[in-house]
């Protein structure tokens, strides 16, 4: 078992019900500015490619890859349970290519959620979850 050093920089990875499915492995990432859904996760939702947006502009990568995203769609992003549980509608860009992840969640959907990430509360890396508080009084 590691060492845990507080400041750091650990990616944070959760779960949360997207479009009414419960999906795992989502990266919670602060630096973006997209949400975005990679396509083995969209294929679960079982929504139709008609839906999507087509019309979209290119995503630059983690690696500084561009890639062309499959398209848009808005969708229910929640997370909690009751009586704390919150529901946002967001835009996710459904993406095509290889990663450990099903979805990236950016900085304005937790702002929009009125949540805050608290890792050094988490005990392990194993067992890292999103750690939300809502701001009360705040609309």
């Amino acid at each position: 078992m590691g060492t845990h050093h507080i400041p750091h920089s650990d990616p944070m990875i959760n779960k949360a019900d997207i479009a009414n499915f419960d999906i795992g492995q989502i990266l919670i990432d602060t630096g973006s500015s997209v949400n975005v859904l990679f396509a083995d996760a969209f294929k679960i939702l079982i929504i139709k490619h008609q839906y999507l947006n087509k019309d979209i502009t290119p995503l630059l990568c983690f690696s500084g890859d561009v890639v062309e995203p499959i398209g848009s769609v808005q969708l229910p992003l929640a997370i909690g349970t009751a009586p704390r549980r919150t529901i946002v509608y967001t835009h996710f860009l459904v993406v095509d290519c290889l990663t450990a992840y099903n979805a990236i969640i950016d900085r304005l959907a937790l702002t929009r959620m009125k949540t805050i990430l608290s890792p050094h509360i988490c005990p392990s890396n194993s067992q890292r979850t999103l750690a939300s508080a809502r701001y009360e009084g705040i609309n």
